[in-house]
């Protein structure tokens, strides 16, 4: 029997948009449509998720990248739907779908398939009352109604970091603390604040560097514990600046003051310890010019005296120190 897409599968999506397991999840065949990188990048994509009778806006997070350059995951191919969002495009009544995890079902057919009831707009742009819901969707909304004691007590729904992007309003990560900055005091041409970030790390491994200002700053530097676990919501997103990030991520989160973050008492055995992608050292030439943080790992051979230089953007005396360190290259 031929491999075909799933009938009506883009309004099962819409019908239970942020479900609360995969347990919720029917089965979900759609078919890979538009493929294209997002911009000049390699490890993030976006296809439009077609069922042959309509369509939907779905991009895939970066863990999800090497399926897509190793020519296993296609355009025109067929995939199933194991965890996904579907958010709200900033300013539009458009969804967009981000696939969290998938399983490739088919290589490239030889076209597209197209329901024979199919209509003339393809491209949905649904009206969320239109879309008939679905008992999972049902219980999901009696949950949301549910007493906020009742409410607590119930699994929460947890994104994973690679799913998240800056068209997102609603998440909620779990993650470790893997690094903790200092708080630290900057002076530019608006005045003097404070400033401190934190690496976080998910179940996954995901990384993920948060940074706070000033209240914000203020607020959380005495929450966050470096090894512990935490639920953090309401923060936003933003491409990363390379010249200043520690972790290999797109974006980074800024959290406000206005944010939520609560220890994960008991939670955290499943969060791993700080993740490291080892580089050779005779390999490091590579990365020279191209602000990017990279691990290495070897043996200290020498470790010279501590002295003292100026930064030339503020005159500010700072101290250092050369390491010389060899590995097995």
């Amino acid at each position: 029997m031929a491999k075909t897409v799933t009938p009506g599968a883009i309004a099962m999506l819409l019908s239970n948009p942020s479900p609360d397991s995969t347990s919720e999840i029917a089965e979900i065949i759609v078919q890979v449509v538009d493929l294209k990188p997002i911009g000049s990048s390699t490890t993030r994509f976006t296809f439009m998720a077609s069922d042959g009778k309509m369509k939907i806006k779905a991009m895939l997070p970066t863990h999800l990248s090497s399926e897509v350059n190793s020519g296993k995951l296609q355009n025109l191919g067929l995939i199933r739907i194991l965890d996904y969002t579907c958010n709200t495009i900033p300013n539009q009544t458009d969804k967009a779908l981000i696939v969290t995890k998938c399983e490739v079902v088919s290589p490239a057919l030889d076209c597209e398939i197209k329901s024979e009831a199919e209509e003339t707009a393809t491209l949905l742009k649904p009206k969320e009352e239109s879309v008939p819901k679905s008992a999972a969707q049902i219980v999901y909304e009696q949950r949301i109604n549910a007493a906020p004691a009742a409410r607590l007590s119930m699994t929460r729904r947890v994104h994973p970091l690679c799913s998240l992007n800056p068209y997102q309003g609603n998440w909620t990560i779990k993650v470790r603390v893997t690094n903790k900055g200092n708080l630290r005091t900057y002076k530019n041409a608006k005045g003097e604040g404070q400033v401190f970030n934190v690496e976080l790390t998910d179940e996954d491994g995901t990384q993920i560097q948060a940074t706070m200002f000033n209240e914000a700053a203020k607020k959380f530097y005495p929450k966050f514990e470096l090894g512990k676990v935490y639920y953090i919501s309401k923060g936003t997103l933003r491409l990363a600046n390379r010249q200043f990030k520690t972790v290999q991520n797109d974006y980074e989160m800024n959290l406000n003051e206005n944010s939520i973050v609560e220890e994960a008492q008991g939670e955290g055995a499943f969060i791993p310890e700080t993740k490291y992608n080892f580089v050779k050292i005779d390999q490091v030439g590579s990365y020279v010019n191209g602000r990017e943080v990279i691990d290495v790992i070897g043996v200290v051979q020498n470790v010279s005296p501590t002295v003292s230089v100026r930064r030339k953007i503020n005159n500010e005396t700072i101290p250092k120190r050369d390491i010389t360190i060899a590995d097995d290259s």
